[in-house]
């Protein structure tokens, strides 16, 4: 219409003739835009519909909570990993685990779920779930595995990031995570888990423009990647927005969304919210009070930033054990 360029997309379900999406895209339809607003468009689209957070990925794993298969195939693997990746709680974890634990013995070959093994090994470390013993080194083998076998795997070189993160290798990290984004700049997973690494070791210009640019592509990523937003305000001692984007976390069963809030609700002398949030923390980590110095370690790598929430927990109520 003249200058303007309308485009309506709609994704219907075939099986039952149902409308599941629609969106609508406007644009100036001339030759110096048109080319950045076809880009953003399909960058869009193919992320709502098939990201790891897509729908297409939802729907496969509704109807797997359906059937009575229980085969531990590469593709049930894969969904019950990026099931995990959505809520990150240790009850969606264990079955992740196995499964891709049972995929690589049938499929050893397989880059993919090289890939995926490599990141639940190191997020067993991350999250100290405690499922298996010592297994950062095997996650690392085989992320170097899946990589010399397909340098084009962004799983792989995602999973190699987040070792390099948890080894506090920040060169070896930055590599990483540049080369993975560039493989599939509109993989909402991979951005949102890595701008979240780039915050908590303290590089906020690389996480805030991850986010900026996942939001960019969909106005509904995960929910945890508010954790960096949380800990960013509260670093800045802006304890009340802290407090606000902790709440917007909204997953009461990971440690992220207990911790930032009894952290800012401590400094913000707010005492029913701290006590709140303080039981759940303990309810997810029965021995946090003992282990809280390795967990948060593992979460949070700037030795500043963990000073900083140790005072907040202090304030919160929990005084953890040097």
């Amino acid at each position: 219409a003249g200058t303007r360029l309308k485009i309506w997309v709609f994704l219907t379900d075939t099986l039952t003739g149902t409308n599941v999406w629609a969106e609508k895209y406007t644009g100036l339809a001339n030759p110096d835009t048109f080319f950045d607003f076809q880009e953003y468009v399909a960058q869009n689209v193919s992320s709502r519909i098939a990201d790891a957070f897509g729908f297409i990925n939802r729907t496969l794993l509704h109807e797997s909570n359906g059937s009575q298969k229980t085969a531990a195939t590469a593709k049930e693997a894969i969904l019950r990993y990026y099931q995990w990746h959505t809520a990150l709680t240790s009850d969606t974890f264990q079955p992740a685990l196995e499964l891709a634990e049972a995929a690589f013995k049938q499929e050893p070959d397989s880059v993919l779920v090289k890939g995926i093994l490599s990141d639940l090994y190191a997020a067993d470390y991350h999250w100290s779930y405690g499922q298996r013993e010592n297994f950062l080194e095997k996650s690392l083998s085989l992320a170097i595995q899946a990589i010399g076998s397909d340098p084009s795997s962004q799983i792989a070189h995602m999973a190699a990031a987040f070792n390099y993160y948890l080894r506090r290798d920040f060169t070896q990290f930055i590599n990483s995570a540049k080369t993975a984004i560039e493989l599939n700049p509109s993989n909402i997973s991979v951005i949102m888990a890595i701008s979240n690494w780039y915050a908590f070791s303290g590089q906020w210009d690389n996480a805030l423009q991850l986010i900026e640019k996942a939001l960019s592509l969909t106005p509904t990523p995960p929910p945890w990647y508010r954790a960096a937003l949380s800990l960013y305000h509260y670093i800045r001692k802006d304890y009340e927005e802290s407090f606000i984007e902790a709440g917007r976390i909204n997953m009461p069963e990971t440690l992220w969304d207990a911790l930032f809030r009894l952290v800012s609700s401590g400094m913000l002398n707010l005492k029913k919210e701290a006590a709140r949030s303080r039981q759940e923390l303990l309810e997810i980590y029965p021995d946090f009070e003992q282990n809280g110095m390795q967990i948060i370690s593992r979460n949070i790598c700037n030795d500043y930033f963990i000073e900083q929430i140790i005072i907040g927990l202090s304030a919160g109520g929990i005084n953890l054990s040097r």
